[in-house]
């Protein structure tokens, strides 16, 4: 390819199908990697008799390895070829999630699941990293390109439901492991359309001499602190949410319902919100979202009904993806490019500490007296202290804006 159709290239972006199709990396780093768990979490916690504790560590042993991943790929990203990264994570986590269906041991599950986190962080970063450039220069799209690439997650979660249908059912306790299996497969047959638009992408040249440290984000330490406190929340909302509303009166069917409206509110969120983050800054568009999630998180602790409930996943589901998505926004305003890959992979660090912590704290708070709704109240707390330390950020950011056009 010549320069001038590179740049070309880049300047237009991947198409609409393209952008789609490279959503399978969060479809399967979150969607079936990691959220598909809240619906394994019931039957595995009382075939294996697990404590909410012990049931919230294996998803937190999953975002330790994911943190691991995280901070292999800060090295990797400059090194190695994003595109051959972006289908190793893919399919290494394919093997992993397979590999979790023949253990009824404790340790061993915490084992394997914490393995299987190296590789969907990779995917996650190298597919962050690819979306950022498949939006081409053109503002409008980069958005898009960004919010439809994390919205992919809420495929992963529609996939997911299919996937555990076998372990819905009350008293389906023993289905589990054909489920990890399932989701397994599932995630190979995602990669395929995802092989035919990587190779499309027009990369800019990245910096081999960029520092991949927290200080290269001078001036984003607010955000990295609202993406901390997303962590902690959203993760223990989508680790003990489906088991909270086992303990209401919606029904199998209504738990089936409020997850595939989680997943396909998550799939269109990213055309709800493009327009939104399009007219704000980085920060701004932080604050809108983590808000929203917030909301959603607490409506099902205020009332368990199937209304409540469905509004929850309607606001939690076309929100909470939009987060890496306004991370990286930011990111794309406020450094070069060159920087991107390393900052990408700092701030996926950053919200992994928080993953890590979220659900054994919910699950060590839902032994207590107030059970499960104790244990949730973790994340609407988080969710709307992160939306409060975005929304600080970006107020001093048009603070300074306009003391500056005032100077100039």
């Amino acid at each position: 390819m010549s320069e001038s159709s590179s740049g070309s290239a880049a300047a237009e972006g991947v198409s609409l199908w393209g952008l789609i199709s490279l959503s399978v990396a969060p479809a399967v780093a979150y969607g079936l990697s990691r959220f598909a768990y809240a619906l394994l979490l019931p039957p595995m916690k009382t075939d294996l008799g697990l404590t909410f504790t012990e049931a919230g560590s294996i998803n937190t042993a999953n975002n330790l390895g994911y943190l691991a991943g995280a901070v292999l790929a800060i090295a990797l990203v400059r090194q190695s070829n994003a595109k051959r990264l972006f289908f190793f994570g893919i399919f290494a986590t394919a093997v992993g999630l397979c590999a979790t269906a023949p253990w009824r041991d404790l340790n061993a599950l915490l084992a394997v699941r914490l393995v299987a986190g190296v590789p969907a962080a990779i995917a996650s970063v190298a597919g962050g990293i690819l979306a950022t450039h498949a939006g081409g220069g053109n503002k409008l799209r980069s958005s898009l390109a960004l919010n439809i690439y994390y919205c992919g997650g809420g495929l992963g979660i529609i996939l997911s439901t299919i996937a555990a249908l076998p372990i819905l059912p009350v008293g389906s306790y023993a289905a589990w492991p054909l489920t990890w299996v399932l989701l397994g497969c599932l995630t190979i047959v995602c990669a395929v359309p995802a092989l035919f638009t990587v190779r499309r992408i027009a990369m800019r040249p990245v910096n081999q001499n960029a520092p991949a440290s927290i200080r290269r984000l001078a001036g984003m330490g607010s955000i990295g602190a609202s993406y901390f406190c997303f962590g902690v929340g959203y993760i223990g909302y989508m680790t003990f949410v489906i088991a909270y509303l086992r303990g209401s009166d919606i029904g199998s069917y209504g738990i089936a319902l409020f997850w595939v409206v989680v997943g396909i509110a998550s799939s269109i969120g990213a055309f709800a919100w493009t327009p939104i983050f399009s007219r704000l800054s980085g920060a701004g568009a932080m604050a809108a979202v983590m808000a929203t999630i917030g909301i959603g998180a607490l409506l099902p602790i205020v009332s368990p009904t199937l209304p409540m409930t469905t509004l929850s996943a309607v606001l939690f589901g076309s929100s909470f993806l939009s987060v890496v998505a306004a991370v990286n926004y930011a990111i794309r305003g406020q450094l070069p490019a060159e920087q991107w890959a390393p900052a990408i992979a700092t701030m996926t660090v950053i919200v992994s500490v928080g993953q890590s912590i979220g659900p054994i704290a919910a699950g060590w708070l839902s032994e207590g007296r107030g059970g499960l709704s104790t244990g949730l109240m973790i994340s609407p707390i988080c969710l709307l202290l992160g939306a409060s330390l975005a929304a600080l950020r970006a107020f001093s950011q048009r603070n300074s804006a306009q003391a500056k056009q005032a100077w100039s």
